[in-house]
């Protein structure tokens, strides 16, 4: 299992917020590569002040 922190800074029309978290990978061989089995993110912000685009993240 891999663990990493993340923080994405968002910039609209003149508003700008933090995101913050960690994401955790399991990681699966496959042939000579490694390959992500399964991803969880977790989001850390006690608000999120508008809808959260799975891809910002």
């Amino acid at each position: 299992m891999v663990f990493a922190c993340f923080r994405v800074d968002y910039h609209w029309r003149a508003k700008s917020d933090a995101f913050f978290g960690h994401y955790r990978h399991t990681l699966r061989r496959h042939g000579d590569d490694w390959r992500i089995a399964r991803q969880k993110i977790s989001v850390l912000n006690d608000y999120i002040p508008t809808l959260l685009d799975f891809y910002l993240v």
